[in-house]
């Protein structure tokens, strides 16, 4: 960035000159540098006590004081309380710079009740060496109380000449410069050239036309950059194809050297920015393309730097400069004063209907707007004025400058937000669930209720709201009913909400789509309508007008010459040719102001002229939208509008329509109708460039048709895919090949839809002038030329080497061929950083025509599943569309990686050997419990590459009893050590053992469990069948027990003999040694069978999953 500190051979030689014609500068009358000057002053917050008023006033006429037209307004109040208005004198038409224009000044002491005259601070003189001044904007050091204005210093050259062209010669230099004025406004310098700061020179900084962006700069209030000034600038930045940038130029020395950020675009144009609540500059501009919102970007550094810009459509715009100011600047930081914000533009598709609005969330959201001109309005400019009251100069219709001083009350801010669910709504009972938010500027809000006013086919009763306290919000479901015939697309309705004193309209735009045999209406030609007028219209401005598909056109009454023979009430009757099945009409307004727009309004209709009935009446909203009447399929054949009052800079005086639409009832299509590309589309187009597709047609109807499709940008549709006479039945394919043009370029792609008209006619001349069905067929979108490509991993290691856990940066290059400017933003891909919740990223939030950016922050970790499927290709998506979110985008791209092919993985080595483990004695009475713990915890495993393993045992047992002495087997499962593989048959993970309980030595016996009753004959063997060999006493014999070898364990695999049989005692096999064919290891002591270790490791296996699930939680 670069420092301005010097004034050029070029600055000083046009300083001299300027300070000739300055008025009020003769050198004792200016305040020299040293001298303080007025004190310092400001600045003020609204004062929100003020009783509600609007008061507005000319302060110039173009045409007046030797200067044909006067545009650009400037304002600002002084330290002391005076209120500066200047905007540019504009000679001999109304030209930008390089015409000889000057800057004029008006000052008021009473916050604009009066004013001073006018007088010339910057004076233009044509030739030779012309002179120019244009485009005036205010910075006011509130620490000095010095006042800056900028403005722009032209010779031969302006805007358009010196932004695509570098200057051959100083005078093809378009010049920044600045006055400024100590004294309120009385006396002003001689001017300063910011010139070089604002073309530093050098790669991506080659700013080669510049121009102050009108109005106010600010002085920052918070943080490490307080008492900063910004003015904000546009420039054209040669090295990156001329775009159009913003600039922040700033100083940190009370205006004596300037500093110019980095620039922020392309396709920005006028701009602005304020200081929001928590220190952040938020920049607020006006778009050099598309229209319809204003692009949003933040800087946390003081506007040295911004993050990339958003289209933010909550601000509708038709690419028109506008104002936005803090309105309580002395708020602390953080607060909630500190985030309400003014904002004032024109708030239509045309430089019209100036509006402000309020945000009370630092322009998150703006809920409160009120109108202050519906007619024509272009630049506008706020200002808190030392009373608590708001200034507002702006250029009405004509070529004035008009100035009104506000109220806080006078804009009916209640904060209040009215929100609808994001899903589409279907014909018949629907409902819909809107979320009233309280900002909390009104304080809390009592129980009201909230309706719905639509269109004639949207119904819905009031529903109460609860009470909402302040900052907080409320959800209500609210039943509505959508008419048989409204059609998909955009229902434009307002809710209304009213609760106590406050009562809110809020404009919604609710989605409407057609559910599975619904059938959309039809469009009736234009062509079949004639139309009378019971006004007199302005001639070449007949109603016929209404009917040629041209917006650009239109039905106007002849023009008000100022008597009082006003047109209105008045209106037309539109023939339809034949009666219909009428679904709806539309009337579409002007596009390019509100004179003659309709408001309140009465329609009549029918099927015979003289005798038509009325069928609504109501009042449309003071802008541009289209408007709908529904008539439910009635057979009508003559609608007549009458309006009963219309808008305008002289309302009730003109009646203006641009086109008049009807729709009839939908029938079902007659025939089927597909439409694919013929072939892979191309990477990029230029206009001219063919794409073909692939029609096929078939009729499914009963009758003979006339298949005729509208030729539009297309090669070979008609009459190449005609066909007259298709029997029932009946299909046939045929290919044409659609022409880009240069519409669908600046789009960036293009949808190859067409229209095809079916007809009964059966004549080979048959151009379906008067179809019997139009039908509107989706075709597929094309891409023209915008990509992201994924360049591959950057310097991977060698595929040995990638295993899972390895990261690989990856990097995405992204590719504009078209016209537009769109937003590339990642939406599916396992990296970090690349989604836009992560820092970095990479989305690019505006990528130009052209632009061919590199992001190279995403990594992507390897993972298991890519080792076994032996490459690594992470796929990506993103999404190309208006919002830097990815919502609502046009397409979708589906971006491979290069594949990287992982070398075959060597195998894993099984289990060879696993190591058995002691049984163990424990003590008569030994809880069971006890007795597991008492086995040892872990063994060890052997595998086939003679690596050892240790794992950790889960012991389990069936039928311990610690009161019975003998041995009780055991059996451990462990899990399969990480890194190898099981075997084939597998190998059971477990190992046996046993427990021995100890005699009891405490009851006299020899622990054999003698009894006292009868001695049997068999030493041991009673017929109840103990499982130790000693009976119980119940036979009729008498006797003591035969012994037990307490060397000999007992096989616990054996089932007790019911019959108390000796065999279950002695002599047990033992188990054979482990081997890899999957049976036990060799524990050193006696096992059961295979088959009852199975059932005992089935018990088992439950607990070790339970312990499993506990280690991997």
């Amino acid at each position: 960035m670069a420092v301005f500190f010097r004034r050029s051979r070029r600055a000083a030689a046009a300083g001299a000159a300027f300070a000739l014609s300055l008025i009020g500068l003769a050198p004792a009358a200016f305040a020299d540098p040293g001298d303080p000057g007025d004190p310092a002053g400001g600045p003020w917050d609204v004062d929100t006590t003020l009783p509600a008023s609007y008061a507005d006033q000319r302060l110039a006429t173009g045409g007046s004081e030797g200067f044909t037209c006067y545009r650009i307004p400037a304002l600002t109040t002084a330290g002391d309380g005076t209120v500066l208005a200047a905007w540019d004198g504009r000679p001999g038409g109304c030209g930008d710079a390089p015409n000889p224009n000057s800057i004029v000044l008006r000052t008021s002491d009473d916050h604009g009740e009066t004013w001073s005259a006018q007088r010339t601070i910057a004076q233009g003189h044509g030739d030779p060496d012309k002179l120019g001044f244009s485009d005036p904007s205010f910075v006011v050091d509130r620490e000095t109380g010095e006042i800056f204005t900028f403005f722009v210093m032209s010779h031969d050259w302006g805007w358009h000449q010196g932004g695509s062209n570098p200057p051959a010669n100083e005078r093809q230099v378009m010049d920044a410069v600045y006055i400024s004025s100590r004294d309120g406004g009385q006396t002003w310098s001689e001017p300063v050239e910011v010139t070089g700061a604002l073309d530093p020179g050098g790669a991506g900084e080659v700013f080669n036309g510049r121009f102050a962006a009108s109005g106010e700069g600010i002085q920052l209030r918070y943080g490490e950059y307080a008492g900063r000034l910004i003015q904000q600038y546009t420039v054209r930045d040669l090295s990156r194809g001329g775009g159009m940038y913003a600039v922040s130029l700033y100083s940190d020395d009370h205006g004596a050297t300037w500093h110019a950020g980095a620039p922020v675009g392309p396709n920005l144009d006028e701009n602005k920015v304020v200081e929001l609540s928590d220190g952040r500059v938020m920049l607020n501009s006006r778009s050099s393309g598309r229209s319809g919102g204003r692009w949003i970007a933040y800087s946390s550094d003081g506007g040295e730097t911004y993050t990339d810009p958003v289209f933010d459509t909550n601000l509708p715009d038709p690419r028109n400069n506008a104002s936005i100011i803090r309105a309580f600047l002395n708020a602390d930081q953080g607060s909630d004063e500190a985030k309400v914000l003014l904002f004032s533009n024109a708030n239509a598709t045309s430089r019209s209907n100036g509006t402000i609005r309020v945000s009370y969330d630092d322009g998150q959201t703006w809920p409160d707007a009120k109108v202050f001109e519906p007619g024509g309005m272009s630049y506008s400019t706020l200002t808190t004025l030392a009373d608590g009251s708001i200034g507002l100069l702006y250029e009405p219709g004509g070529q004035n400058i008009q100035f009104a001083r506000f109220t806080w009350a006078w804009l009916d801010a209640a904060g209040v937000t009215i929100t609808a669910a994001d899903r589409a709504l279907h014909r018949g009972d629907d409902s819909i669930d809107l979320t009233i938010g309280n900002l909390g500027p009104a304080g809390d809000l009592p129980a009201g209720s909230l309706s719905i006013d639509g269109t004639l086919e949207v119904t819905a009763a009031d529903v109460p709201v609860p009470a909402i306290a302040a900052g907080a919000q409320a959800t209500i479901t609210v039943p509505v009913t959508i008419g048989e015939f409204v059609d998909p697309g955009d229902l434009h309705v307002t809710a209304a909400y009213t609760a106590g004193g406050t009562s809110i309209d809020s404009p919604l735009t609710l989605p409407v789509q057609l559910q599975d045999g619904q059938i959309a209406s039809t469009a009736i030609p234009q062509s079949a309508f004639t139309a009378s007028a019971s006004s007199t219209p302005q001639p070449g401005h007949g109603p016929e007008s209404m009917f040629d598909g041209d917006t650009g056109t239109l039905y106007h009454t002849a023009w008000y010459t100022g008597t009082d023979d006003t047109e209105v009430p008045g209106g037309f009757t539109v023939d339809l040719g034949d009666a219909q099945d009428l679904a709806y009409i539309t009337l579409v307004p002007r596009a390019d102001g509100l004179n003659g727009t309709i408001g309140r309004y009465r329609i009549l209709s029918g099927t015979d002229a003289d005798s038509l009935t009325e069928h609504s009446t109501g009042t449309w909203p003071a802008n541009s939208d289209p408007r709908r009447v529904y008539f439910g399929g009635e057979s009508t054949r003559y609608v007549r509008v009458e309006a009963v009052s219309t808008y305008g800079d002289t309302a009730d005086k003109w009646i203006s329509v641009a086109e008049f639409e009807a729709r009839r009832v939908g029938r079902e299509p007659l025939l089927d109708i597909s439409l694919t590309l013929a072939g892979e589309p191309a990477a990029s187009y230029a206009v001219g460039d063919r794409i073909p597709v692939a029609a096929h047609v078939e009729n499914t109807s009963d009758e003979t048709l006339d298949a005729v499709p509208r030729a539009g940008e297309w090669r070979g549709l008609y009459p190449g895919c005609r066909y007259v006479g298709m029997e029932p039945g009946f299909g046939y394919d045929c290919t044409a090949e659609y022409v880009v043009t240069q519409a669908d370029l600046d789009r960036g792609y293009v949808d190859l839809g067409q229209t095809w008209a079916v007809d009964d006619e059966n004549i080979a001349q048959n151009p379906a002038t008067d179809p019997i069905q139009e039908l509107v067929i989706a075709g597929p979108r094309v891409n023209l030329g915008i990509h992201a490509t994924n360049l591959g991993a950057w310097n991977p290691p060698a595929p040995a080497e990638i295993v899972a856990g390895t990261q690989l940066t990856y990097r995405f290059q992204y590719s504009n061929t078209t016209n537009a400017t769109v937003a590339l933003v990642p939406i599916e891909g396992d990296f970090s950083g690349f989604h836009i919740t992560e820092t970095p990223n990479c989305r690019y939030g505006a990528l130009a025509p052209g632009a061919d950016p590199i992001c190279s922050t995403a990594v992507y970790t390897v993972t298991a599943d890519d080792v076994s499927a032996g490459f690594v290709a992470p796929p990506a998506r993103f999404a190309v569309g208006p919002n830097a979110s990815g919502a609502d985008p046009f397409f979708v791209l589906d971006v491979p990686a290069p594949r990287i092919d992982l070398p075959e993985p060597a195998a894993s080595p099984t289990i060879a050997t696993i190591t058995g483990v002691e049984g163990v004695t424990v003590a008569y009475g030994t809880s069971e419990a006890d007795a597991l713990a008492a086995l040892p915890a872990t063994t060890t495993v052997t595998d086939s590459d003679g690596g050892t393993h240790t794992v950790d045992l889960t012991w389990t047992i069936a039928d311990y009893d610690g009161h019975r002495a003998g041995d009780h087997a055991a059996i451990a499962v462990f899990a399969l050590p990480d890194g190898l593989t099981q075997t084939d048959p597998a190998t059971p993970l477990a190992v046996a053992a046993t427990i021995t309980v100890d005699v009891d030595e405490s009851d006299g016996t020899d622990g054999d469990g003698s009894d006292t009753g009868g001695s049997d004959s068999d030493g041991g063997n009673p017929d109840t069948g103990d499982s130790d060999g000693a009976g119980s006493g119940t036979d009729a014999g008498s006797g003591s027990a035969g012994p037990t070898d307490p060397t000999v364990p007992t096989d616990p695999t054996v089932p007790a003999d019911p019959t108390g049989s000796a065999g279950a005692a002695a002599g047990a096999d033992q188990a054979p040694p482990q081997t890899p064919g999957g049976e036990l290891p060799d524990t050193g002591t006696a096992v059961g069978t295979i088959a009852l270790l199975s059932a005992a490791l089935a018990v088992a296996g439950a607990v070790l999953v339970l312990r499993s699930r506990r280690r991997s939680a």
